[in-house]
């Protein structure tokens, strides 16, 4: 009974809905229609017709009356030439006199009732709108506004509305005609906007003088030209109604005087411009959808917006959700000979091949995160670890390393400044050691289609047999059954030649409505990249817990620059307003590399045996060692690491703690070490050696080159405009880089090796923080 009555109010409230009931069509002119037109079909047809049936009732006039009526309230009238004709063959005059009286008598007044109303289309539209948008503003929580009536957005609408969010749909008139039975049909809320430019400016001017709850706006048009625009439009507002220009200058001049001269004054008005600021980024987000052929412009326009507006593609947010939940070492945990106890490291004799069969845009994003998350080093007795290299065999019918968005950024160290360096003609004296890895040796670009005869034969000599060793294929090759019959063939092959270190990964965008994944992840291969669950919902877009555990750790680091006087900050509350500043203004490199930093958590715990998932996940399974969950940062600490953080401490000596989580100490990196405490044997060592070599391939992924030596000693280290950053070297070369940087006196404070500590010792904190706990795998 309760789910009826549910049923029911949901078909009121979509009936009575404001914002779909289309201006100029009301209930009175479509009852004088139908009503006009049973009279004249049950009468005159029927009285000149034979085989027509006289009852009132007729189905045939019944449906004769319905079809004719709904096309006359779209305004094309139901009489062409040919239907004359055939009338006057039928009945001759006297039927078509009966139809002109009928049409003056009947007809004629809705006609003009009906074109009355559609000059008032415009006040109505206006009136409607506005309704709606009140009715918007008075509703509890955080609200969605998404930008475009096409598929992707009715499924983040969907995804609002299943987990209780708010969400509206803005869409053109040209959509509205377009789209408007499936709206409809669909159960949605969307208001037409006439000028979606014009409103999208005054929206964001309204927004900032309402006090309400955070609003959301998703720019997903389609069409990328019409996304751009929109941002224009956008920015436009927030430099001008806002002063977002003259804010974000004043800060900077601000900020200057504070390194310079250490003002409390210009301390005192830098930390309120930034409240302010940070008022503004708590009301407003902006998303907008965008392919990444576009990246640099999107990204210019994220710079522009002082962080307001923020890039992202389908593909991004897909490829981000595959390499967190499949990250290359998962079939080492479980691989005693792959992966060395105690060290971090897999074994020298093994082999890690990454294999993508085509090469579109899920599989570049996928290439591109692999290569910034997925870095393993290898021991070698009384030394420091080196990077072990995973080969890339990138399958396609076309050139793929022919590409505009990678010579711009993984490539621009490979081929052009390593090149350059090996040949000797930039001089190799300016530079510190090179990071080694990745390099071309590592990329194999196969041009070569999954029908080739020579494909199988390929594949067989790229795989490694050893138990040691991973191979691991990601299938987007077409459509969702040509990704699962290609899957289905090498499966099947992957048992012929007993592979099974080969893990297939298949991309089905649409699994609810594919009825062929009937089978889908056995133990021959998983599927990813359902758009409807992974992609294009409300969580995902907004509120990934990636991207809050990034921001988590960001907080972190702000709150450890606090207790060395870094930032200017004085309390725990400018720490807190600092870093959400900073969030939302920081480079879009430097964002990423939080990001990426926490992407590549999963992997990092794997290399000790250890997973995480989110709380009571596995509640209802036998306890057992392998399913341990390690309950507390003590615990943690005691598989992890044998020598400890220090800790900050106040005047009296008593440990300084993160003011959100009184139990979570504030961490101090002041104790520098030599090159030989990282050739001891230590998980915690070792894992600092990876997480240098992971942040080098992240980097190299953004398209930076190593700064030079003199760069370094006249104190630019690093410059996110030209992509240049001295610490892209070996882990001995950071060695080297704090005796350039410090000049001896200050050599402790350019140790850059405690940022390589931070990600891991706090771990058990943001992760438990977040929802998750860490098991023994």
């Amino acid at each position: 009974m309760k789910t009826r009555w549910k049923s029911l109010r949901k078909k009121l409230r979509r009936f009575f809905s404001l914002w779909t009931v289309r201006a100029g069509v009301v209930l009175v002119p479509f009852a004088l229609g139908l009503f006009g037109y049973y009279v004249y079909y049950s009468w005159t047809i029927g009285k000149n017709v034979p085989n027509l049936s006289l009852n009132p009732f007729s189905s045939t006039v019944l449906n004769l009356t319905v079809y004719s009526a709904v096309r006359l309230f779209t305004l094309c009238f139901d009489v062409s030439a040919k239907d004359v004709g055939e009338m006057l063959a039928a009945g001759g005059l006297q039927q078509t006199a009966m139809y002109c009286l009928l049409v003056a008598r009947y007809i004629a007044p809705v006609l003009f009732g009906n074109a009355a109303l559609r000059l008032l289309n415009k006040p109505i539209k206006s009136i409607t709108t506005q309704l709606a948008y009140h009715r918007l503003w008075h509703r509890k929580g955080e609200l969605a506004i998404l930008i475009g009536g096409n598929g992707e957005n009715r499924m983040i609408y969907h995804s609002a509305e299943e987990s209780g969010k708010n969400a509206v749909i803005l869409c053109s008139a040209q959509e509205m005609e377009r789209d408007r039975d499936v709206l409809w049909a669909d159960d949605i809320a969307y208001v037409v906007i006439p000028d979606m430019h014009k409103e999208l400016a005054r929206l964001t001017g309204y927004l900032f003088s309402h006090d309400g709850r955070k609003i959301n706006i998703i720019i997903n048009t389609q069409k990328e030209e019409e996304n751009l625009s929109l941002c224009r439009s956008v920015i436009n507002c927030l430099k001008t109604d806002q002063k977002l220009e003259a804010k974000s200058e004043r800060h900077r001049q601000l900020k200057e005087m504070w390194n310079k001269k250490k003002e409390p004054a210009a301390r005192e008005e830098m930390m309120s411009l930034e409240r302010e600021l940070v008022g503004m980024f708590q009301k407003l987000k902006i998303v907008v959808f965008g392919k990444k052929d576009y990246l640099d412009v999107y990204h210019r326009m994220q710079r522009e917006s002082l962080g307001m507006l923020e890039y992202t593609n389908k593909y991004q947010i897909m490829a981000y959700d595959f390499i967190s939940s499949h990250p290359l070492t998962e079939p080492l945990v479980g691989n005693q000979a792959a992966l060395l106890d105690d060290y971090a490291c897999v074994a020298r004799d093994s082999a890690f091949n990454v294999m993508l069969v085509g090469f579109g845009g899920a599989n570049q994003e996928i290439f591109t995160a692999s290569l910034a998350t997925n870095q393993l080093i290898e021991r070698e007795d009384g030394r420091i670890p080196t990077p072990k290299a995973v080969r890339y065999h990138i399958f396609d019918k076309a050139e793929m390393q022919h590409n505009k968005n990678l010579n711009h950024t993984v490539f621009r160290y490979i081929l052009d400044f390593k090149p350059a360096y090996d040949s000797g003609s930039i001089p190799k004296e300016e530079y510190l050691a090179q990071p080694g890895v990745p390099s071309w040796d590592d990329f194999d670009f196969v041009v070569m289609n999954a029908n080739d005869n020579r494909f199988y034969d390929r594949i067989r000599k790229i795989c490694s047999s050893s138990p040691k060793s991973v191979n691991q294929m990601v299938i987007d090759i077409g459509n969702d059954l040509e990704n699962l019959d290609l899957a289905q063939k090498l499966a099947s092959k992957k048992r012929e030649w007993s592979l099974p270190n080969l893990y297939l990964f298949v991309r089905v965008r649409d699994l609810e409505n594919d009825r062929s994944t009937a089978a889908l992840n056995d133990h021959d291969y998983q599927v990813f990249g359902d758009e409807k669950t992974s992609v294009f919902t409300l969580n995902a877009i907004l509120h990934s817990d990636l991207e809050q555990m990034a921001f988590r750790r960001n907080r972190m680091y702000e709150y450890e620059n606090t207790r060395m006087g870094l930032n200017g900050c004085g309390n725990g509350e400018e720490t807190e307003t600092h870093a959400s500043f900073l969030w939302n203004t920081m480079d879009i490199n430097r964002r990423l590399s939080n990001f990426f930093a926490i992407l590549s958590l999963r992997m990092k715990l794997q290399l000790m045996r250890l997973d995480y998932r989110e709380k009571n996940a596995a509640q209802g399974h036998a306890a057992s060692p392998a399913g341990e969950v390690i309950a507390s940062n003590e615990a943690y600490f005691r598989l992890y690491a044998e020598d400890r953080p220090d800790v900050w401490t106040d005047r009296d000596g008593k440990a300084v703690h993160d003011e959100s989580e009184p139990s979570k100490p504030i961490y101090s990196y002041s104790r520098i070490h030599d090159m030989a405490h990282y050739t001891e044997a230590g998980l915690r060592r070792y894992m600092t050696v990876q997480e240098h070599y992971r942040w080098n391939a992240f980097m190299i992924v953004c398209g930076f080159i190593p700064a030079r030596i003199s760069q370094m000693k006249r104190g630019n280290v690093k410059d996110y405009a030209l992509r240049t950053h001295g610490n892209l070297t070996t882990f001995e070369g950071l060695f080297d880089y704090r005796k350039i940087a410090g000049g001896g006196s200050r050599e402790a404070e350019e140790d850059v090796i405690k940022y390589d500590y931070q990600l891991m010792d706090d771990a058990w904190w943001f992760l438990n923080h977040m929802g998750y706990e860490i098991y023994r795998r």
